[in-house]
């Protein structure tokens, strides 16, 4: 695996537990039934399972155009943020 890979797979992975972890934060703030099965490891391997493969699916059409990736996440850098 070259260094690209490697650095897309660890990004995939780090998108999975940022998603995991604000649908459990939205959900802290609710009384919902959801809450519970978010503690169960299947569903959240299920949950990381999608985001890997929508994120995969991406790349694969190479959706990751510097427009897309703007429009995305926008083009402010950490410098402009402070």
């Amino acid at each position: 695996m070259d260094q690209g890979e490697k650095r897309f797979r660890n990004f995939v992975l780090m998108i999975g537990d940022e998603v995991i972890h604000e649908m459990q934060d939205d959900l802290f703030k609710t009384d919902s039934d959801l809450k519970d099965s978010l503690k169960d490891p299947t569903v959240i391997s299920l949950i990381k399972i999608a985001v890997v493969k929508t994120m995969v699916n991406l790349q694969t059409k190479r959706a990751y155009t510097t427009t897309f990736m703007t429009n995305l996440v926008g083009n402010q850098t950490k410098e402009d943020l402070k």
